[in-house]
């Protein structure tokens, strides 16, 4: 019983001591001498940062955060690890943040961690920069793009974050700019056609993007994403249902699962012409494809036009 009350009350005196930051010193049972067994200030240490990287690991970027900063706050100083964990941590939490459409609660995040790097990584200026476009703030997203595109001029994936920012203020003259300087860049991946023609789909030029579409569906006949949108394009923008038609029995022949083909086919027979009143929708923006932030998240772009999906409905 009493050994029971003795480490019941140990634990209490520990737990008042990693509170306030002393240090535990023990009597020796042999010599009878008090001995320095272990600050608590670096038991504190290894407990807050402990439990920031399980937290992370955990997907509670927030928590993580905050159990890391406490972690710096009483660790050795300039722990330049602890420092890159933290990071970390907060980056996720701008990801996190910014795949949810909290564009105002990233921005701060990633600009905490632009101001503590003296190089610039490119894929933090990228995610800076997509806050601003979301947040329609397009001539700080431009000098961002024109930032990371001196930064890294070869990567085709910074030309075209350069592109989207160009889009929104200067409309079919950006992708003539980017057309004449990239040109077979920009056709050398399905993937990289689909993400221009969508963004050129999503800002309203909607010829542009349908040539852009039947380029790509000529040059890469077994990629089923060119074929619908070349659907979508004659039905909804030209009311061509029958051209359409075609185009969706050859998709759904290919892939009789491809998301809204079925829907889209349905919609034309029962409706043969696009009602005026509706708009077109927007494409879901395809960040895995563009590898725009090098991760692999979906669906960006729905949130920033806040309009219905095409491919969601």
């Amino acid at each position: 019983m009493r050994i029971r009350i003795l480490s019941h009350l140990l634990l209490i005196i520990f737990f008042l001591l990693m509170l306030s930051g002393g240090t535990l010193f023990v009597i020796s049972p042999i010599s009878g001498q008090s001995s320095y067994l272990l600050p608590f200030r670096t038991m504190q240490f290894n407990a807050f940062f402990s439990t920031g990287v399980f937290l992370n690991r955990l997907c509670h970027y927030g928590r993580a955060t905050e159990y890391l900063t406490k972690a710096r706050e009483c660790g050795p100083a300039n722990n330049q690890f602890v420092s890159l964990i933290l990071e970390q941590a907060i980056k996720n939490l701008a990801l996190h943040h910014y795949t949810h459409g909290n564009y105002t609660i990233s921005l701060p995040l990633i600009i905490s961690i632009l101001e503590q790097q003296e190089k610039k990584r490119i894929d933090d200026l990228l995610l800076y920069g997509m806050c601003l476009w979301h947040l329609k703030d397009y001539a700080a997203a431009l000098e961002v793009a024109e930032k990371v595109v001196a930064l890294e001029p070869v990567k085709i994936r910074n030309h075209i974050f350069k592109f989207r920012c160009e889009l929104a203020t200067n409309g079919s003259v950006a992708f003539q700019n980017l057309e004449q300087a990239h040109g077979s860049d920009l056709r050398s991946d399905p993937d990289i056609m689909i993400t221009i023609g969508d963004l050129l789909w999503n800002f309203g030029h909607y010829e542009i993007a349908a040539r852009l579409y039947e380029e790509g569906n000529l040059k890469f006949p077994a990629y089923p994403a060119f074929n619908y949108r070349r659907a979508l394009y004659d039905y909804r923008i030209r009311n061509n249902s029958a051209a359409s038609i075609l185009h969706l029995q050859k998709l759904l022949s290919m892939d009789y699962t491809y998301p809204g083909a079925r829907a889209e086919y349905n919609q034309i027979l029962n409706n043969p012409e696009w009602p005026t009143d509706i708009f077109p929708g927007v494409f879901p923006e395809r960040v895995s494809s563009s590898s725009l932030l090098g991760t692999r998240l979906n669906f960006l772009g729905v949130i920033l036009n806040q309009r219905r999906s095409i491919t969601n409905r």
